[in-house]
């Protein structure tokens, strides 16, 4: 199946993405611990219920659905770019998770970390 890989990736992003929505809606919920939450400065459910946590009044794991959702439809020039935007996304929201909050989300930085990988495809550093 060609582009097996971008699939995959997608596959895990979009998953990584709704249980962050999941989260992020119960994080205000008192008594609400989630599977992600391993301590005072490892926590997920922190992470998500923060000022970082949506942009426009939008939760992130929403902006994640939409890109993970879309990556099959959108073409090589156009994922290049995309991706690319992606990375850069990461980058910015990495500086705040570790920078800003002080904190380790295990959900963001996989989702960081699936978002670099997903720009090295489209680059061409492994196989379709």
């Amino acid at each position: 199946m060609e582009n097996s890989l971008r699939f995959l990736l997608a596959s895990v992003g979009f998953l990584f993405s709704l249980y962050a929505l999941w989260v992020h809606i119960r994080s205000s919920e008192k008594g609400y611990q989630a599977w992600c939450d391993f301590g005072k400065n490892a926590s997920c459910s922190r992470v998500f219920g923060s000022q970082y946590g949506k942009l426009f009044g939008i939760p992130n794991p929403v902006y994640g659905l939409v890109w993970y959702g879309s990556i099959p439809f959108w073409g090589e020039q156009i994922f290049l770019v995309l991706s690319g935007i992606s990375v850069l996304a990461s980058l910015i929201l990495a500086y705040l998770l570790y920078g800003k909050l002080r904190d380790f989300c295990i959900v963001c930085t996989s989702v960081y970390l699936i978002n670099i990988l997903l720009f090295m495809q489209s680059l061409g550093f492994f196989p379709k």
